[in-house]
């Protein structure tokens, strides 16, 4: 399957994998890149308490 972009799948939907809605959310990209950054700087001044217990 040949693409411009990120493919991206709704599984629930669309289980085979056949029709990517990635184009649909490509305007999402920037505001979210931004606030992952922003939540990265909380996470590294506030890290979270809780372990993971392997």
């Amino acid at each position: 399957m040949p693409a411009a972009g990120a493919m991206l799948f709704n599984l629930y939907a669309d289980p085979q994998e056949t029709d990517s809605i990635g184009i649909r959310h490509t305007p999402m990209g920037v505001p979210l890149t931004v606030e992952i950054e922003e939540y990265k700087k909380i996470l590294q001044k506030y890290p979270p308490k809780t372990q993971i217990k392997s």
